[in-house]
C-alpha cells in the first residue's frame, strides 16, 4: 500500500479509537458525546409506578397513530402475565402501551423499527419498569430502549437480588448514599448488571467534576454566601449524574475493587485473544476504563502495557488489543496515532510490501530484542519508571523556502514488509509510553 493511502487508512481507524466512547450505546462516556443513554436500573426503579417479572401473552393493535410513505407507527396494547412482583400493587396481570414502527416492506415485521430495533413480543419474559400515564390512566415503560430487560432465568434472579436489595435501602430512609454506593459497587461487580452499576457510578464522577469547576469558578463573596444544601432522597427525581456525593463517597476498598473488576475483564480478553487466528472481535471495556481512569488510570495503564511487553508481537490482534487499552487509559493523542497505525498494518498481509519513509526506519541493530519486548513488573509495586525507555527528542524541521520545495526536498521512501512495519510501530509505542510515564512521576 502507498505511503499516503496508508496515512490515510491510518487517520480512519483512529477516528474510530477515540469515537468508541461515543459509538456505544450504553456506555456513560456516550452520554459526553449527545447519544441517548438508557436509563439504568436505579433510575428505571425509582421512576416506576410497577416493576414486575412477567410474560408478553398477547398484544393487539389499538390503532394508526401516524402513517408515512415508507411505513406507520402503530399503538399496541401488551398483556402481561406476572409471575412476581417487586414495586407496587400485586396484580396476577396488567396491560401497557406502546408505540411500534412497522414497514411497508413485506419483508418486515412490526417486531422491528425502520432502524432495526426489536420491540418486546409475545413470548418474552422478563422486568417490567412501568410508570402510569396520567392522563389516560394506561401503563407504559418507564423508558423506550430499557424499560423491558428480556432476560434468562438465571439473569432473572441476579436482577431480583438486587432489585429488593434496593428497596430495603429506599424503604430505610437513614444512610442511603453509602448503602446505595456500595449497592452501585456490588452491580458492577456483577457482568450482567455491570453497565447498570457504571451508568450510575459515572454519571456521580462527571457531576463532581461539573461541581468542583463550578466551585473554582465562584467568587469570594459567592463562597461566602453558601447556601443550605437539600436533603438528598431516593425519590423519582433522584439521579445519579445528580449527585457526586456518590463518587465522594466511594472508599479506597470500593475503588480497588472496581479496578480488579477490569482486570478481570482484561485478562478474559486476552485469554481469548490468544488464538492469534481467531476471527471474534474483542474490543477493550470502554466503560470500565473511563470509571476506573478517575483514581487509577497510571497503575491500570502501567499493569496493561506489562501484559502488551509479555504478548507474542506475532499476535497482532492482542498487541493491537492492548495498544489500544494502554492509550485509551493515558488518554494521548500520539498513543492513540501510533496504536491506530497499528491496527491499519494489522489488516495487510505481512509478507507484502509498504513504504515507509527512510527516516522512521532504524538501523537493525538499533531495534533490540529488549526494547521491543522488554519485561515490566506487574505487582502492585509498579512504581519504577526510571528503565522505561527515554523520550525521543524530535529533530527540528529545516525552515526552507517555498521556491525550494520541488522533488529533490521530497523525503526518501524505503520499502520494508508489513511485518517489519508493525515492529517498527511497536518500538514508537513503547518509547511514547515511556515519555509519558516519565511526564506523570516528574509530576509527582
Amino acid at each position: 500500500m502507498p505511503y499516503f493511502q496508508r496515512v490515510f487508512a491510518s487517520a480512519v481507524v483512529i477516528f474510530v479509537l477515540l469515537c468508541s466512547l461515543c459509538i456505544l450505546p450504553e456506555t456513560v462516556s456516550a452520554k459526553r458525546c449527545g447519544a441517548e443513554i438508557p436509563d439504568s436500573l436505579l433510575t428505571l426503579y425509582l421512576e416506576s409506578d410497577l416493576v414486575v417479572v412477567a410474560s408478553i401473552k398477547s398484544e393487539k393493535v389499538l390503532k394508526v397513530t401516524d402513517e408515512y410513505e415508507y411505513g406507520k407507527y402503530l399503538e399496541v396494547e401488551k398483556s402481561l402475565e406476572i409471575s412476581d412482583t417487586l414495586k407496587g400493587r400485586d396484580l396476577d396481570s396488567v396491560t401497557f402501551n406502546i408505540s411500534e414502527f412497522k414497514s411497508n416492506n413485506s419483508e418486515n415485521t412490526a417486531e422491528y423499527s425502520e432502524e432495526g430495533e426489536v420491540y418486546p413480543k409475545v413470548g418474552d419474559k422478563g422486568l417490567f419498569f412501568l410508570t402510569k400515564n396520567a392522563e389516560t390512566n394506561f401503563y407504559e415503560l418507564a423508558d423506550y430502549s430499557s424499560g423491558m430487560k428480556k432476560l434468562k432465568d438465571a439473569e432473572l434472579d441476579v436482577y431480583e437480588k438486587r432489585i429488593k436489595e434496593l428497596k430495603q435501602i429506599v424503604a430505610a430512609k437513614k444512610n442511603q448514599l453509602p448503602k446505595l454506593t456500595e449497592w452501585l459497587v456490588r452491580l458492577t461487580e456483577e457482568p450482567i448488571t455491570r453497565t447498570e452499576g457504571i451508568i450510575d457510578l459515572e454519571g456521580s464522577f462527571m457531576a463532581l467534576e461539573y461541581a468542583l469547576e463550578e466551585e473554582q469558578a465562584k467568587t469570594a463573596e459567592e463562597k461566602e454566601n453558601v447556601t443550605p444544601k437539600e436533603p438528598i432522597l431516593l425519590d423519582k427525581n433522584f439521579r445519579a449524574d445528580n449527585t457526586p456525593e456518590i463518587a465522594k463517597l466511594l472508599t479506597d476498598s470500593q475503588k480497588q475493587r472496581l479496578s480488579n473488576v477490569f482486570l478481570l475483564s482484561i485478562n478474559e480478553h486476552l485469554m481469548k485473544l490468544n488464538d492469534a487466528g481467531g476471527e471474534e472481535e474483542i474490543t477493550p471495556d470502554y466503560e470500565l476504563i473511563s470509571l476506573t481512569k478517575h483514581w487509577d488510570k497510571t497503575y491500570l495503564a502501567m499493569t496493561s502495557f506489562a501484559f502488551l511487553q509479555n504478548t507474542d508481537s506475532s499476535n497482532g490482534r492482542k498487541v493491537s488489543y492492548l495498544m489500544s487499552v494502554v492509550a485509551l487509559f493515558l488518554d494521548d493523542e500520539k498513543l492513540y496515532e501510533i496504536s491506530g497505525n497499528y491496527a491499519s498494518a494489522l489488516s495487510e498481509d505481512e509478507n507484502a510490501l509498504t513504504e515507509v519513509p527512510e527516516e522512521e526506519v532504524p538501523v537493525p541493530e538499533t531495534i533490540s530484542e529488549s526494547e521491543i519486548s522488554a519485561e515490566v513488573e506487574t505487582s502492585v509495586e509498579i512504581q519504577k519508571v526510571e528503565e522505561v525507555s527515554q523520550p525521543i527528542v524530535e529533530e527540528t524541521p529545516v525552515k526552507m523556502e517555498q521556491g525550494n520545495l520541488d522533488e529533490s526536498t521530497k523525503k526518501p521512501v524505503e520499502e520494508i514488509t508489513y511485518k517489519q512495519y508493525k515492529e517498527i510501530i511497536l518500538l514508537k509505542f513503547n518509547r511514547q509510553y515511556g515519555t509519558i510515564i516519565s511526564q506523570i512521576s516528574a509530576s509527582k
